[in-house]
């Protein structure tokens, strides 16, 4: 995935945040760790549709747009971005 279809895809996650207590914030960034080093690629793509569900995040929705299946580290990269905006 070049970075112009990341830059695309990514967005800030922080307005989910809004309001939510710093005990909540916390457990989803261990969450989220785990989830990046642990995860499968097919982990990472569930979790992007949820946080992102305007995106292409399918490997059919890519074909149909015409461009590359997120790898799983470009999926790693796209949540560590969003996460760092927290």
């Amino acid at each position: 995935m070049d970075d112009a279809a990341i830059v695309c895809c990514a967005h800030s996650s922080a307005s989910r945040f809004a309001g939510t207590d710093g005990a909540a914030i916390m457990s989803h960034t261990t969450n989220v760790q785990q989830l990046l080093a642990t995860g499968s690629r097919e982990d990472l793509i569930a979790y992007c549709k949820w946080n992102d569900p305007n995106g292409v995040w399918s490997d059919d929705d890519c074909a149909a747009e015409g461009i590359e299946p997120a790898t799983l580290d470009d999926l790693r990269a796209i949540i560590t971005e969003w996460e760092t905006t927290l």
